[in-house]
């Protein structure tokens, strides 16, 4: 959680223990081949939305896009 703002920082620690608390994640001891860094992106409403999946999802694409279908 480093490069990252103080109260971002705090918001990421909060959902986090959140997600333990609720079995969602779960701690890990030690290198496994599943643990990637995790990125906190603040909503519009304050709350944050923790990205972590989309890093293994794109490992090997040649091509990215973007669409805004609001």
């Amino acid at each position: 959680m480093k490069h990252m703002s103080s109260t971002l920082r705090e918001k990421m620690s909060t959902a986090i223990k959140k997600m333990l608390n609720d079995d969602i994640i779960e701690h890990a001891t030690g290198p496994t081949e599943w643990l990637l860094p995790a990125m906190a992106v603040p909503k519009k409403n304050g709350e944050i939305r923790i990205i972590d999946e989309i890093v293994s999802d794109i490992h090997d694409a040649k091509v990215f896009s973007k669409i805004d279908l609001r």
